[in-house]
């Protein structure tokens, strides 16, 4: 295996918020590269779910538009090889991601992640007496505070591409004496 970039930005639709294994599905996975080129960008059919209204409402994704669509399993040995291939996995709201990801079967054994969505609340935050964690904010909220030019959210390139454009920002303001720690 050879490291071909250090870092990758990856973001997922999927057919609801359940991250269990065997409950909701990813219906898009894209994969960007540090200087911003497209690695993956694909559609699945779920292996289960049939329709997901609540969470078509939100990203726009059919079923009709995926049916045709390989499943998940079919694209693993590729999307693993992208993994393996890279040192740092960057998302927003990495947990989510990362655990929709694990379910599907792939490892991300060695790997070290950077959450976006974490930096960024530390960054916009400070705890109150009593809280035990930071408010989060949403990828657009992100993107606007660092004036990321482009308005397309709840697309799994789209938003891995204002991801891309956050981390970036986020790295930034700490070299320039900016709070950032993850």
């Amino acid at each position: 295996m050879s490291i071909t970039h250090a870092a990758i930005t990856l973001d997922i639709e999927t057919t609801g918020l359940d991250k269990s294994f065997g409950q909701d599905e990813i219906l898009q996975l894209a994969i960007i590269a540090e200087d911003g080129a497209v690695l993956y960008n694909s559609y699945f059919k779920p292996a289960r779910k049939r329709e997901w209204q609540k969470a078509q409402e939100i990203h726009g994704i059919k079923p009709d538009w995926v049916k045709e669509r390989p499943l998940f399993s079919e694209e693993l040995h590729e999307i693993q090889h992208l993994i393996n291939s890279h040192l740092l996995i960057v998302a927003y709201n990495a947990e989510f991601d990362i655990a929709f990801l694990k379910n599907q079967g792939v490892q991300f054994a060695g790997k070290a992640f950077f959450c976006v969505m974490k930096a960024y609340a530390r960054l916009r935050s400070r705890k109150l007496p009593g809280d035990k964690t930071y408010r989060n904010y949403s990828l657009e909220n992100c993107a606007d505070y660092f004036g990321y030019p482009h308005h397309e959210f709840h697309d799994a390139l789209a938003d891995a591409q204002a991801t891309l454009f956050c981390y970036h920002a986020l790295i930034a303001n700490s070299q320039r004496g900016g709070l950032l720690h993850v």
